[in-house]
């Protein structure tokens, strides 16, 4: 099941699994960002859904999902409770036992309640002063022609493409070969549109969350791949 939308509002949705230590870290820096970017966020967020006369009005929705976590990750979760910008909001949704990444953001998915809703990582792999701000423009731009009449369904990947060959220097031979493999069998089979289904930097709107999420099966590796499938 799950829950009504509020259209003012912006959901961040956070897999943890004994993230501890690297939770800390991301949840800072996105609260520090939000802190001083407030205003070109909610403008960004609140043209994205069509209510540019309510300018500033953006709240902030975080699910994060402890994933059955063996460390004190959940600890860590509930003392940042205090920490969450005025207005904001924070949920904690703890799983009795590890469900895999795919559950894990299913659930927490299923769980908040934006008009947009974002997929990112525990652990800061994408940054957030950089991600944030495009996935939202792109988001402005697939919703400004969209119907009104109807909840719009839409999704915004992020990709890691452009740094493919930074990394190539630090991988394997074996690695960078069944990366390209499973690039290839993704772009044949799943999608030729999106080159990095792998980047875990999402944007949906509220439909387009629940018609995949209430769709997804596979609940660990590869469930972003089942996302594209969905979508397309």
């Amino acid at each position: 099941h799950y829950i009504s939308r509020e259209e003012d509002t912006l959901s961040f949705v956070i897999p943890a699994y004994n993230e501890a230590e690297r939770l800390p870290i991301m949840l800072n820096s996105t609260f520090d960002y939000l802190k001083s970017n407030r205003k070109q966020i909610s403008d960004l967020f609140l043209s994205s859904i069509g209510s540019e006369s309510r300018k500033g009005s953006m709240k902030c929705e975080f699910v994060i999902v402890n994933d059955g976590s063996t460390d004190n990750t959940e600890e860590i979760i509930r003392t940042f409770s205090a920490c969450v910008p005025t207005g904001d909001t924070l949920k904690l949704v703890s799983m009795t036992r590890n469900s895999g990444k795919g559950g894990a953001v299913k659930c927490g998915m299923l769980k908040s309640c934006g008009s947009l809703a974002l997929m990112l990582d525990a652990d800061g792999a994408t940054d957030i002063s950089d991600g944030l701000p495009k996935v939202l423009s792109e988001m402005k731009v697939l919703l400004e022609h969209a119907p009104r009449d109807v909840p719009p369904v839409a999704a915004v990947f992020g990709s890691r493409a452009h740094l493919e060959e930074e990394s190539v220097a630090s991988r394997t031979l074996v690695r960078t070969i069944l990366m390209h493999s499973f690039h290839f069998f993704v772009k044949s089979l799943c999608s030729p549109r999106i080159k990095d289904t792998q980047c875990g930097f999402k944007l949906f709107t509220r439909s387009a969350m629940v018609k995949l999420f209430t769709n997804l099966h596979l609940r660990r590796w590869a469930f972003d791949t089942e996302i594209v499938v969905i979508a397309e």
